[in-house]
């Protein structure tokens, strides 16, 4: 945990080579911005992997869109490992 100079305590998270933090989302719940840049998640058929932040509609300031396919990547950034649906 980090803790800014207002008191609050936000999670750390692991970065990657390309200095991508990555990780679950399980501690940040209404700390989106201080969550990890590659988002822990089931992908479809099972396989576990990363999605990103932007991909996943985080950054956005609209409705997540569904009815897309995301990208599942290791937590390398780079190596996609399979797709996240999104319905």
């Amino acid at each position: 945990m980090t803790t800014p100079d207002n008191g609050e305590q936000y999670p750390t998270f692991p970065r990657n080579a390309r200095g991508e933090t990555y990780g679950s989302t399980e501690n940040v719940v209404g700390l989106v911005d201080k969550g990890p840049d590659l988002i822990l998640t089931y992908g479809d058929g099972g396989t576990m992997g990363y999605v990103r932040r932007e991909d996943f509609g985080y950054n956005s300031s609209g409705p997540v869109q569904t009815n897309r396919v995301l990208p599942l990547f290791a937590s390398d950034g780079i190596s996609q490992v399979g797709t996240k649906s999104l319905s």
